[in-house]
């Protein structure tokens, strides 16, 4: 995409979305109420091709890749009911071989003037965080939903050997205490 082009699309997007304060930091809102459907913009950015890349923002496009979006779609914030969503456009080069994909965003429902943009980041498990963002159909995880169960039944592993470690702990103190008094003189009960 040429210079001339990215900043019309990014003019376009900023007539739709605005970056403001939100729960999580900043957030994308909408500046007019958006139907279902409304395509909001190209997330533009830089590729890296690297698989242990990480940052809060990048969004994977394949094992390797990364996109580090710029913004204001870099400021798209997680529900886990979210009102948008991230898609991919297939790409090609005038001469038919395949270009870099691109990353689109659009709503999935309808969103009233002033309200925050959201996807669900669907991240794995073994990458989730714990969620804030209060819908009433919250996860409680930034997960995908097909990987809750399996986060969850970890979480759950843990918990019940924390559980007993503690129970563990509570039972040797419990009889180390009793060796003491056992064992102390000025503890014993004999006056």
């Amino acid at each position: 995409m040429g210079k001339k082009k990215v900043v019309e699309a990014v003019a376009a997007t900023d007539k739709l979305i605005r970056v403001g304060k939100a729960v999580a930091g900043r957030g994308v809102f909408a500046r007019f109420d958006l139907p279902a459907g409304q395509h909001l913009g190209q997330a533009l950015g830089r590729v890296i091709d690297d698989p242990d890349y990480t940052s809060s923002y990048c969004i994977e496009l394949s094992e390797t890749a990364s996109l580090e979006p710029y913004a204001p779609f870099r400021f798209l914030n997680h529900c886990c009911v979210p009102n948008s969503q991230l898609y991919v456009v297939e790409c090609e080069y005038e001469d038919g071989s395949p270009a870099p994909n691109e990353i689109h965003v659009e709503t999935l429902k309808a969103v009233k003037a002033g309200e925050e943009i959201t996807i669900d980041y669907s991240w794995s498990a073994h990458a989730a965080i714990r969620c804030l963002c209060g819908h009433p159909g919250c996860r409680k995880w930034v997960v995908a939903a097909e990987e809750l169960p399996e986060l969850l039944a970890k979480k759950a592993k843990v918990a019940a050997k924390a559980r007993q470690a503690r129970q563990r702990r509570k039972e040797e103190g419990t009889a180390n205490l009793r060796s003491v008094a056992r064992n102390s003189p000025s503890l014993s009960k004999s006056h």
